[in-house]
Parts: C-alpha cells; structure tokens; sequence
C-alpha cells in the first residue's frame, strides 16, 4: 500500500520564499511530526522495525505538509491584502 504523499525526491522548499502564514504551518508540523516520533519511539522498542517505520512516517508526513504548502498561492494572498 502507497500513500498518495509517498515520494522518491522531496522538494526543496527554501525558508525565503515562504509567507508568514507557511512559516508558521512549517513550524507547527514540525512540532507535530517530532511528537509522533517520540510517541512511536516510546511505543516500540528500537530496531529495524522502529527505524523503518519512522522513516516511513517521517517520508509521508513532511511530503504532506510540502502538499500543503505548495497551496499556497503568493497571487491571491497580494490580492486579498487590504490596499
């Protein structure tokens, strides 16, 4: 089984072209994805099987936050802005 986040190359996001609002998202995924390794870590007991599966969810977890992301619209965030 294959999830639709999973990907052989990770695009590069660079920090300086990123909004506030996707620093933000950055940052508490981040946050998130660190807890979920530590809860994984805590739950199964170091190995292959832990090492594998935190790669795993640490693949498809940032894949889908650089989904995420990339929906952002630089365009219609200057449209929206207040003149």
């Amino acid at each position: 089984m294959t999830s639709q986040y999973a990907t052989d190359k990770k695009p590069e996001i660079k920090m300086e072209d990123l909004s506030e609002d996707q620093k933000f998202i950055m940052a508490r995924f981040s946050a998130m994805i660190g807890s979920v390794l530590t809860l994984v870590e805590t739950a199964i007991p170091e190995g292959q099987q832990y090492t594998s599966l935190r790669r795993l969810l640490n693949d498809v977890m940032y894949a889908a936050r650089n989904d995420f992301l990339s929906q952002f619209d630089e365009n219609e965030e200057e449209e929206s802005a207040p003149e």
